[in-house]
């Protein structure tokens, strides 16, 4: 009996030391990789464009292999990073905008989550735009007592749609917004002087307001009048129907010693401006999508001599932007 107990006591012994072998960690075996990614190295510039910052930057290295880089970018609306894939060194910012600036800088993260060091910080702008647009060619399409019709070809930019302005007599009169399509622009200068002569020019503007040579200089006279009375004051202005962000407006009809009442003008002013102008009716559908919360309306109407009557009664709607 006590040779069989001491058998199996070395039997024991042997089966942990057998245990202790298979669960002793090799030599050289390490735990959770814990090390980062060496720096990413020479951060640069590449290449700018109007509309975009080109980067490259040295390779970052670790044992266990890169999940990424990290293309952190600081301006003036806030900073943050962008992932690229761990096999690129180069990236392409497409700002879509001229003249902005970036500062920039790249951190490598590897497989286990470590993150290496910051790069150096590189800034750069966008190229600005200093060109102007090209200049318009003016034409006089039609006079009245009041108003000159100006017609004029479409200038060209290297960036944007220009806009246009509108000088009479040297003097800023009108501001035209954009109009993508393209081809001849056309406007109205109204509130002149009956028989007076003027002499109109434009310019065009681009985004970064840079204007275009004046265009050449055209005369017109505006036709006689005797007629000094202004129409009687739109009455009763009042919204007939509103969606949120558009209204239907209506106002009873001007009458005029000289006009009949389909020649009457209608100015139709939203927040203080000039936003349509109707001609002989007295409701119009008005369309407003900038200004969100109370809003007013009122109404002018304006003979053909020019003439201006008070401003209507003042209505207000609450708009949403479509």
């Amino acid at each position: 009996m006590r040779m069989r107990t001491w058998a199996r006591a070395a039997v024991c012994v042997a089966s942990a030391a057998l245990l202790v072998a298979a669960t002793a960690v090799p030599a050289g075996a390490t735990g959770r990789d814990r090390t980062p990614p060496t720096t990413p190295g020479n951060l640069r510039v590449t290449a700018v464009t109007p509309t975009s910052i080109s980067l490259a930057w040295d390779a970052s290295t670790d044992s266990g292999g890169l999940n990424a880089y990290i293309v952190y970018q600081s301006s003036a609306i806030g900073t943050y990073g962008i992932y690229q894939s761990p096999s690129s060194t180069t990236a392409t910012d497409n700002i879509g905008v001229r003249g902005y600036t970036k500062t920039y800088w790249i951190v490598a993260e590897d497989r286990a989550g470590n993150v290496s060091a910051q790069s150096n910080r590189v800034t750069a702008t966008t190229t600005p735009d200093t060109s102007p647009p090209t200049a318009p060619t003016v034409t006089v399409t039609g006079v009245t007592e009041s108003t000159v019709g100006l017609s004029w070809t479409a200038s060209t930019d290297d960036a944007t749609t220009p806009t246009y302005r509108i000088f009479v007599n040297g003097a800023p009169a009108q501001f035209i917004t954009p109009m993508a399509a393209p081809g001849t622009r056309t406007t109205s200068v109204r509130h002149l002087t009956p028989g007076t002569a003027y002499t109109f020019t434009v310019r065009a503007a681009d985004a970064a307001g840079n204007l275009s040579p004046p265009s050449n200089a055209v005369a017109a006279t505006t036709l006689p009048s005797a007629d000094t009375s202004p129409p009687s004051t739109p009455g009763a202005a009042r919204v007939t129907g509103d969606m949120g962000c558009g209204l239907f407006l209506h106002w009873d009809a001007s009458s005029d010693n000289v006009e009949p009442a389909s020649s009457i003008e209608y100015e139709v002013f939203v927040n203080g401006g000039v936003q349509q102008i109707f001609v002989g009716v007295t409701s119009g559908f008005v369309y407003h999508s900038n200004v969100n919360g109370l809003n007013t309306f009122a109404v002018r109407a304006v003979d053909r001599a020019g003439n201006s009557s008070p401003l209507s009664n003042t209505v207000t709607s609450p708009f949403q932007e479509c």
